[in-house]
């Protein structure tokens, strides 16, 4: 299993602004962090629309945690940004059709282990990831 650079840019933009003491420019985090501005941008709005950031305008504007840091979980973020945590081909958000999904002897063992996965990450703070 491998998260996208969308969750790993996503978590590091996060950091970044539970660092901060107020809004901060996707041009500085992009800037400071060597993340592509325009997907930093794409991300940052998806994470402001599921309630975890908010945004001001203006020349002290950018983007800020809407939440505490200690109550956003790596979990959270992921279910954001990947729609859950996929560990084979036939679960998860993009979930492809596989012929043995009725006579597949494997497939509970991919939805424990991802279970196993999100109850980890549902652990681990961004206050945690910051330290």
């Amino acid at each position: 299993m491998k998260l996208s650079t969308k969750s790993y840019y996503g978590l590091r933009g996060l950091a970044h602004l539970a660092k901060e003491d107020g809004p901060c420019s996707v041009r500085k985090i992009s800037r400071e962090e060597g993340i592509p501005q325009k997907y930093l941008e794409k991300i940052l709005q998806e994470l402001k629309k599921a309630g975890l950031l908010y945004s001001k305008k203006g020349a002290d504007g950018g983007y800020g945690l809407s939440q505490k840091p200690k109550t956003i979980s790596v979990a959270k973020v992921v279910n954001v940004l990947e729609g859950g945590i996929s560990t084979a081909p036939c679960l998860g958000k993009n979930r492809i059709f596989c012929r043995q999904i009725n006579l597949c002897q494997e497939k509970g063992f991919w939805e424990k282990l991802a279970k196993n996965l999100d109850q980890a990450l549902e652990k681990i703070t961004l206050d945690q990831l910051t330290r």
